[in-house]
């Protein structure tokens, strides 16, 4: 089972790396198909060059610098998309959140602008000790302040302050940095092993599934979000959210849950008064699946089907 604000998520993540892709595409096209108008003429301005472009104006550059620009443009966008993950990560939080409160848990009070995602597990009952691997919620602390260094600092700044302690560990034997991390929080070279050992893990199964795959987790230099690290960000998120729905749906009371997909149920067929079991059945199991991929069992449809 799954929320469909899980689907939301991936979808927009989907979206981010979609539009990633077509953005570094562009790029080396560009290059390859402007390659010997820059080696022939690289003290040329880009706006006299390419002068039917209409966006000539707003960008005046030799052609001999295209490469290093182009360069700065793209650690740009990444350093964006390393940002815009992490938000997303953040609004589906939100609405899952707003899923509990709505239909299984009513008594839940409304978010803080803080702390979003320590509040929205606690409340929820998600023990990040017991409830979730490790490894994902050490993972999700490095990129928490990965993303907080690209918003706050300078490039050449990234590396300090908690981040240097996880990356380099040196917050394991001082009490003072310790404060600042969970019990179980892995330092960078304790990530790239547990990360090497998940992959492999999923190979020797046979199994295909989302993982870190890439990023050098005790790598000191985190001025530039790679390509390929962009990568792993999304499938970090898209595993990691992944966890956390499948624990939300399996503690909730399944009751609940079927209730939500009669509502579902009676906002697609408003108009089917008198119906029989049977087609009653089809399209409710029909509807949970959309919702929320449950498979209703026949006496659970009988139920709802009676109004019991």
């Amino acid at each position: 089972m799954r929320t469909s604000e899980l689907c939301d998520f991936e979808k927009a993540l989907s979206e981010m790396n979609n539009n990633l892709s077509q953005i570094v595409f562009v790029f080396e096209q560009f290059f390859i198909s402007n390659k010997d108008n820059i080696s022939k003429h690289p003290e040329m301005l880009t706006t006299k060059k390419y002068s039917e472009n209409k966006y000539a104006s707003q960008f005046n550059v030799k052609l001999k610098d295209l490469n290093n620009q182009a360069s700065l443009s793209l650690d740009y966008v990444f350093d964006s998309l390393f940002v815009f993950a992490y938000a997303q990560f953040e609004i589906y939080l939100k609405d899952v959140y707003l899923f509990v409160k709505d239909n299984i848990n009513h008594d839940l009070s409304e978010l803080p602008e803080s702390r979003l995602y320590e509040v929205v597990l606690e409340r929820l009952g998600i023990d990040t000790k017991n409830d979730i691997d490790n490894l994902f919620v050490s993972t999700f602390h490095y990129f928490k302040l990965r993303r907080n260094a690209i918003m706050h600092r300078d490039k050449s700044r990234r590396f300090q302050g908690a981040l240097e302690y996880l990356i380099k560990g040196s917050f394991s034997k001082d009490p003072d940095k310790r404060k600042l991390f969970s019990d179980n929080q892995l330092n960078g070279k304790q990530l790239n092993a547990e990360w090497k050992k998940y992959v492999a893990n999923l190979k020797s199964l046979g199994q295909k599934g989302y993982a870190v795959k890439t990023i050098d987790f005790a790598a000191k230099d985190i001025s530039k979000v790679l390509l390929s690290d962009l990568f792993d960000v999304f499938n970090f998120y898209r595993l990691y959210a992944e966890t956390i729905d499948e624990i939300i749906i399996n503690k909730a009371d399944r009751s609940k849950l079927l209730n939500f997909c009669k509502t579902k149920y009676d906002e697609f067929y408003p108009n089917v008064a008198g119906e029989d079991f049977e087609s009653f059945s089809k399209k409710f199991g029909r509807i949970s699946k959309i919702a929320l991929n449950l498979t209703v069992e026949k006496h659970e449809a009988e139920k709802i089907y009676s109004g019991v």
